[in-house]
């Protein structure tokens, strides 16, 4: 059990010792991540509403009665529920968002339950709820995790010093090193308000005019879709996937706003989507944190499972923090791994033709 899984479960586990539900409860969850927890709240309340950021997470939900899983990240704004849980997510921004979207959302006399790790966040998320809600409360407080209430919503706007609405779509003009390039972003994506240092390294080593000419592309873990985008101005084709539902909302957005049609954007967990389409290259600045732990899980299964997903001569390029060493797994799997670019604290790797 990695120790994001871990602590879910304390945090699930804390939850339901202090929650309270009634039987007519429409109880909303921002979090698929938790099946029993579902399955608890479905034998008890007459309905559950459950939206999530993870298509992966999605993608696994048994059907369960008195359960819709909603494949939007924020439910709209004139739906109403009795009891609301956030389970406290990765970046400040983004628990904003939630906290606002509840505030909105909550019924008279509603209580939103927070829940997660105190220095994951926890604590500040709870300090925030009390601008936007008359009473915020701590019910339990153990194993270095808290759970609270917010009751009576407050707060007709969001909070200036917060900055921008946060549910709502931004347009950025981020300085690549091919080119200037305006971004569809929101938070709750991976560097969602400015060019990813990685990235700009990939970019900057790679000749896409020469590499790309005539090529099928995937572009996987794509974020805002700068990679796949500026991609597409030298491929034959790119499909761009992501396993954040905000990211591919992104992405299309980002795609629409340069008329790009020589690209498409998928929810995909890595190559979930893709059944047996192949690729000449596939492009990755891969995610290596879950939660608020380092996980290499996802680089891996990009590499592990590209043979079916590569032409014959086909390669990976990645660029990825240097200390994980990704070309050793790349070994393992290809004929030929070479290292493109170091620069103290990147590297940019190419992986060819897989074994």
């Amino acid at each position: 059990m990695s120790k994001a899984t871990d602590s879910a479960s304390i945090s699930t586990t804390l939850l339901q010792e202090v929650a309270l539900f009634d039987t007519d409860d429409s109880v909303l969850v921002f979090s698929a991540e938790s099946v029993p927890l579902l399955r608890s709240l479905a034998r008890t309340v007459a309905q559950v509403d459950v939206y999530e950021l993870q298509h992966s997470y999605i993608d696994k939900l048994p059907n369960m009665q008195k359960v819709t899983v909603h494949t939007e990240v924020f439910p709209p704004v004139e739906d109403k529920f009795d009891k609301i849980i956030i389970f406290v997510p990765k970046g400040r921004d983004f628990a904003r968002a939630l906290l606002w979207q509840a505030s909105q959302v909550l019924a008279p006399g509603g209580t939103v339950y927070i829940a997660g790790p105190t220095n994951g966040g926890a604590k500040t998320v709870l300090k925030d709820a009390a601008d936007l809600f008359k009473d915020v409360t701590t019910l339990v407080f153990k194993k270095r995790h808290r759970v609270g209430s917010a009751r009576h919503a407050s707060a007709s706007v969001y909070p200036a010093e917060w900055g921008e609405e946060p549910t709502q779509i931004q347009f950025r003009t981020l300085e690549t090193p091919i080119k200037p390039l305006v971004v569809a972003t929101i938070p709750g994506i991976f560097s969602w308000e400015h060019l990813d240092e990685g990235t700009r390294f990939l970019l900057e080593t790679i000749d896409m005019e020469t590499l790309l000419a005539d090529k099928t592309v995937l572009d996987v873990g794509c974020g805002t879709g700068v990679i796949g985008a500026l991609a597409a101005g030298y491929a034959q084709h790119v499909t761009l996937v992501d396993d954040n539902l905000l990211a591919v909302r992104c992405t299309q957005a980002t795609l629409a706003h340069h008329h790009i049609t020589n690209a498409a954007v998928l929810a995909s967990d890595v190559y979930s989507a893709l059944s047996d389409e192949r690729f000449d290259i596939i492009l990755s600045n891969p995610p290596f944190h879950e939660k608020f732990d380092i996980n290499a899980n996802v680089a891996h299964r990009i590499l592990k499972e590209a043979k079916a997903h590569l032409t014959k001569r086909g390669s990976v390029i990645w660029v990825a923090n240097s200390f994980l060493r990704y070309e050793d797994v790349a070994a393992e799997h290809f004929r030929s791994v070479e290292v493109l670019a170091q620069n103290g604290k990147f590297t940019v790797v190419q992986a060819t033709q897989p074994l």
